[in-house]
């Protein structure tokens, strides 16, 4: 009986020592752990104190509710999985769900659990804090978001291959560059296949480099699209490294640069063709490229900079510029490559190779090639003696209104609200107004008022500009209106940037204008008469066609409103019209009157009107091309016509009109050997034609005219 006695006491010994090791291992264990029955919470270890912030009293009671514990968005998982342990359904030994601690704060766990034995059912719980490996994931799962946005968003095709060159990846990009439609088309083959093969030598050199040097950048070689077709691409490669700084892969961005090497070609063919010009030209010349490079520059150029050829043509012109003026030039630079109004002449400051300033006048303009801005050409004048002597005007205040006052021009000064704020005297005899009159005046109050609108453009064109140039008008005093010429620039007065104009009286000049201008409308009108009179001479020898220039020149002009030709191009149909028969005056008077059939050799001197016409007046400097339209009356679209048989656009625009109205009015008129065929059959003639002897949109202008406008001859 002792025995069994002591046996029993030696059990329950070992049994409190076990349950004590594993208590003391419990309670220093990293995880939390825990013993939850039906009434609650039985045991906590202080890891689970620790990730939760509740001590043990808080805790291991029948009042706490450990759904409490649980995030509300995670309770249905945790009070699902534990309704399938009820159930006896197998469950995975760990999950994982969001806590929220005593402080509110929520943390991410993993938890493993096991049902301990006994009647009760009691849950062994062991809980992992993994808050920070779920950051970790989530901030790789955005990291990696953003490079995948970045390579499928950039304008560059991305491309990524294993050290062998072996393609793992390619972008939307590479697959439009390259004519591919999907990317398991390229996946797995050598990115080599899209290099042409002359240059799969030079290609795995650059590899190799980029695995040594970790990186290469403007790398160019000749691609090949889908179908074989070769492009120029410009290529940036990297190596990818892993964790331990290994190479695991290359990446490579690509962009097509055929154009700009196209727009380079053209630039340097364009070059050649002026080079011999500009090299010899009194004035620096420079060509760049739409991002401000150097294509071209004459040797006035790099004197003026104090470099030579060779240097300057390696510098951007940005650098040359001084710093207080390079953003207002780079901005005129970018509005004139994509096409904006900027102004065309301005100055700046540049800085020589020495470091010593120049002051620069520059004019500037867009160079296009096929409709194409592919950089700007630049004329660049040295003004920096002409800007020391301004500035000797404005340190000099005595020397400056000496010659403000004795200049021969009227001298404004005004700020850059209009105001005016100095005249000299020539101003106030110019206006018949006395100085403190004047002085309480604005621009446009001595302005005509159609002159007086623009002055607030003006005025912001000169502050961007620095000068202006321009003519207008003054009102006297008295109403009278004085014509100038006025020259603005930007000075400083008083401290403050005020507009400097030196106003020239031009009535002299303007006055030999308008008699210029009496002069030459006294020629046209004469030359107006002289070819009536040549219109009347034929007509007076030819009785049976008399008004026939008249009214074809009515139609002819009619035709050309109706299509929408310029003026130039219907005064000279109107010209050419009145006297597009004149060649007739050589054609014997009685074959131009005959009654009956003409023979072939009267309708052959017939027919060499237009030449003789032609050959009468060249001499004489007729306006738009106006002997030409009457030399080409008669030919047709299909070469069929006389004199020269010129086919379709050979013949000029004028003379396809004037052709069409010339035979409906001569068809819908009588004839000494025949009877008027009359309209319909003038029109039946021209629409059967049309397109083979007569311009198919004059045909159908002059249809629109009889059939929709009613037009008469009268």
């Amino acid at each position: 009986m002792k025995e069994k006695v002591k046996t029993k006491e030696i059990i329950i010994k070992e049994l409190q020592e076990s349950r004590e090791r594993y208590r003391t291992l419990a309670e220093n264990a990293m995880d939390g752990i825990y013993i939850i029955s039906s009434d609650g919470f039985e045991y906590i270890n202080p890891a689970f104190e620790k990730i939760f912030g509740y001590n043990s009293k808080e805790v291991c009671h029948k009042e706490f509710n450990f759904l409490d514990l649980i995030h509300a968005d995670d309770r249905e998982l945790v009070l699902k999985r534990e309704e399938s342990r009820r159930k006896g359904e197998k469950l995975p030994p760990e999950y994982s769900f969001r806590i929220l601690t005593k402080s509110k704060k929520i943390k991410h766990v993993e938890v493993s659990t096991v049902p301990l034995p006994g009647e009760k059912l009691r849950i062994l719980g062991i809980l992992r804090d993994i808050t920070k490996r779920k950051q970790a994931e989530e901030a790789l799962r955005e990291s990696e978001e953003r490079y995948k946005t970045l390579v499928q968003t950039s304008p560059d095709a991305v491309t990524v291959t294993d050290l062998e060159g072996k393609i793992t990846y390619v972008s939307p990009q590479t697959l439009e560059l390259h004519g591919y439609k999907r990317e398991k088309e390229l996946t797995g083959k050598s990115a080599f296949e899209l290099i042409v093969p002359e240059e799969h030598e030079k290609a795995i050199k650059n590899l190799r480099k980029t695995l040594k040097d970790g990186y290469l950048r403007d790398l160019r070689y000749t691609l090949l699209k889908k179908d074989g077709t070769p492009f120029v691409g410009e290529l940036n490669t990297a190596v990818i490294k892993d964790v331990d700084g290994n190479p695991k892969m290359f990446i490579a961005t690509t962009r097509n640069i055929t154009e700009s090497e196209r727009s380079k070609e053209k630039i340097k063919e364009s070059e050649e063709r002026y080079r011999d010009l500009v090299e010899k030209a009194g004035v620096a010349i420079l060509v760049d490229d739409r991002e401000g490079n150097v294509q071209y520059c004459n040797k006035k150029y790099a004197d003026m900079f104090g470099y030579s050829l060779e240097e300057i043509g390696e510098m951007p012109i940005f650098s040359l510029v001084h710093p207080d003026d390079a953003e207002r030039v780079k901005k005129f630079h970018k509005g004139r490559v994509q096409g904006k109004k900027v102004p065309s002449e301005y100055e700046c400051k540049g800085v020589k190779k020495d470091g010593s300033i120049i002051h620069m006048e520059i004019h500037a303009d867009a160079l296009q090639t096929d409709g194409d801005i592919l950089g700007t050409r630049s004329y660049i004048w040295d003004v920096t003696e002409r800007k020391k002597f301004e500035q000797a005007v404005q340190a000099s205040e005595e020397k400056f209104k000496t010659l403000f006052n004795s200049a021969a021009d009227a001298i404004f000064i005004s700020d850059l609200d209009g105001n005016i704020l100095e005249v000299n005297q020539v101003v106030c005899d110019r206006l018949g107004y006395d100085k403190k009159k004047i002085l309480d005046m604005t621009l446009a109050d001595i302005d005509r008022p159609k002159h007086a609108a623009p002055i607030p453009k003006r005025i912001g064109e000169l502050y961007q500009r620095g000068q202006i140039f321009f003519e207008t008008a003054h009102k006297h005093k008295d109403g009278s209106v004085i014509p100038i010429e006025l020259s603005s620039r930007i000075i400083t007065y008083d401290g403050k940037p005020a507009a400097l104009s030196i106003a020239r009286d031009i009535t002299e000049r303007k006055m030999a204008e308008e008699e210029r201008k009496q002069s030459f409308e006294r020629l046209r009108q004469a030359l107006e008469e002289t070819v009536n009179a040549l219109a009347s001479a034929v007509e007076m020898r030819d009785p049976y066609t008399a008004g026939h220039q008249h009214r074809v020149t009515k139609l002819a002009i009619a035709i050309a409103k109706e299509m929408g030709l310029s003026k130039d191009k219907t005064e000279g149909i109107r010209m050419a019209g009145v006297i597009h028969d004149v060649g007739k005056i050589r054609v014997p008077a009685e074959i131009l009157s005959w009654p009956g059939q003409l023979t072939e050799i009267d309708f052959s001197l017939i027919k060499t009107h237009p030449q003789v016409g032609y050959d009468i007046l060249k001499r004489i400097e007729l306006p738009h091309q106006v002997t030409k339209i009457m030399l080409q009356h008669h030919e047709r679209m299909d070469g069929s016509g006389y004199p020269e048989g010129l086919k379709g656009k050979d013949i000029l625009i004028e003379a396809r009109v004037l052709a069409v109205a010339d035979v409906v009015e001569a068809m819908a008129s009588h004839r000494p050997y025949r009877a008027a065929l009359g309209l319909e059959k003038a029109l039946e003639e021209i629409t059967k034609n049309r397109g083979i002897l007569y311009d198919p949109e004059a045909v159908d202008a002059c249809l629109k005219l009889f059939r929709e406008k009613h037009f008469e001859f009268k």
